[in-house]
């Protein structure tokens, strides 16, 4: 009887074990996967943001363009144009590859801590990287960003730095996530208005080439008659090549609501929705990854 009471708390002890191994998995599973989402997130919020420079100075150079083609005074046209964006400049795009970066430094850290990690050159390099973020947070760098948001997004960004250089002091992934959902979700609610704004300003853009491209069309037409056809052709090529669709920030904007409501998930890894919601974030940044690929 005794062997048999003995053999069954063995049982039972193996039972539990095995059940808080599958869970650990589980966690250490949907935490590698809102990795991957975050920085598919990331690397798509930065293809939009260059693509934003890019039309900037497409608009420049073909402004100039227009003016010399419909001024025939003006016999001097300087094919080789360096463009200096001013809407989003250099210095305000490094201040929002730091905002990404503490998102992406935040997934890691996640990873990190269900992994156990102690690899020293990871928490090296995450911690200056997160103590740059600090002080800029402690300046209001950020307030490139949004003037109606500048102390939310600066204490946000202050907050998660703060998580990824002492991330030891609380091992919980729940826990973490728990605390820092809504830093995260201001810091979204800031990238996600700027690029509703920056869309509109690619629809202003697009609108402007286009009226200007016509207008070239029409007097190829009244000069050159049916060979015309040809300028129409080049016309709608280059039109295809220069212009960024708006529609790119709503599939941008769906990616980075994914984030925040996989972030939630892991705050409620119990939750029978937990792991489906990490799953859309790995969907939608996958999916927004693709489509900036394809972007020009």
């Amino acid at each position: 009887m005794r062997i048999s009471v003995f053999v069954a708390s063995i049982c039972v002890l193996s039972l539990s074990a095995c059940s808080t191994l599958a869970r650990y998995s589980e966690t250490q599973s949907n935490a590698a996967r809102f990795d991957r989402g975050a920085h598919a997130v990331a690397a798509s919020e930065m293809a939009f943001l260059h693509q934003v420079q890019n039309a900037e100075c497409t608009e420049a150079y073909y402004k100039r363009a227009y003016a010399y083609a419909t001024d025939t005074r003006d016999k001097n046209f300087d094919l080789v144009f360096q463009c200096h964006p001013t809407e989003l400049t250099n210095d305000q795009l490094q201040i929002r590859l730091k905002l990404l970066n503490a998102i992406t430094l935040y997934a890691d850290s996640l990873t990190a801590l269900t992994n156990g990690s102690n690899e020293t050159q990871l928490d090296s390099n995450s911690s200056d990287v997160a103590k740059n973020l600090e002080a800029l947070a402690a300046k209001e760098k950020f307030s490139a960003i949004g003037t109606n948001t500048i102390a939310g997004v600066n204490a946000a960004v202050s907050s998660i730095a703060k998580f990824i250089i002492e991330r030891r002091e609380e091992p919980k992934i729940a826990d973490a996530s728990a605390r820092l959902q809504g830093p995260l979700e201001t810091i979204v609610a800031a990238l996600k208005a700027e690029n509703i704004d920056d869309g509109q300003g690619l629809k202003s853009k697009e609108t402007a080439l286009t009226n200007d491209f016509a207008l070239a069309v029409r007097v190829a037409h009244e000069q050159r008659g049916p060979a015309s056809l040809l300028d129409i052709y080049q016309a709608h090529e280059a039109l295809d090549h220069l212009i960024v669709q708006p529609q790119d920030v709503g599939q941008l904007n769906v990616a980075l609501d994914a984030l925040v409501s996989a972030n939630s998930a892991l705050a409620n890894p119990k939750s029978a929705e937990a792991s489906s919601t990490i799953s859309i974030l790995v969907r939608e940044g996958r999916a927004a990854v693709t489509l900036f690929k394809a972007s020009k």
